[in-house]
């Protein structure tokens, strides 16, 4: 099954989507408000594909270990 991954972020905020044919996963994270202006803009891009990319090994894993 193919999958198509998003991701972007700023100084506020990550988010990313994950899609097939069936389902549109969409998570947002917005940074604790000490950290708002001290992440760049390509650094949070950088969190956001890590974080999603674990985020949905993590949701994968759980969904087999279910069945």
């Amino acid at each position: 099954m193919d999958h198509t991954y998003y991701f972007d972020g700023n100084h506020r905020m990550i988010s990313w989507v994950i899609e097939n044919n069936e389902i549109k996963a969409e998570q947002m994270l917005v940074y604790a408000q000490c950290y708002f202006h001290k992440v760049s803009v390509e650094r949070s891009k950088y969190i956001a594909l890590h974080v999603g990319i674990f985020w949905s090994i993590g949701k994968f894993i759980k969904k087999m270990a279910t069945k």
